[in-house]
């Protein structure tokens, strides 16, 4: 189907594998989600089961935001 990107979580791990010349091909970071490891989607969704979803939803963007400051330079 030529999607270029997958992820596949197997209850414990997120792996993320990138369309390489016909065939998948395991890598750390995401296309889509180019900040995004597979470890911290696998944190997250970890989280996710134990957390209540506004607590949750709150550490997630708390996480983002601290990725685009270092990202755009802006980390104290």
């Amino acid at each position: 189907m030529g999607v270029p990107e997958v992820w596949r979580y197997d209850g414990t791990r997120v792996t993320s594998y990138r369309l390489s010349e016909g065939s998948y091909v395991e890598v750390e970071r995401s296309i889509a989600l180019p900040l995004l490891t597979s470890r911290q989607a696998g944190v997250f969704l970890a989280e996710s089961r134990r957390e209540k979803r506004p607590a949750w939803l709150r550490r997630v963007r708390e996480w983002v935001r601290a990725q685009l400051a270092i990202v755009w330079g802006l980390a104290r």
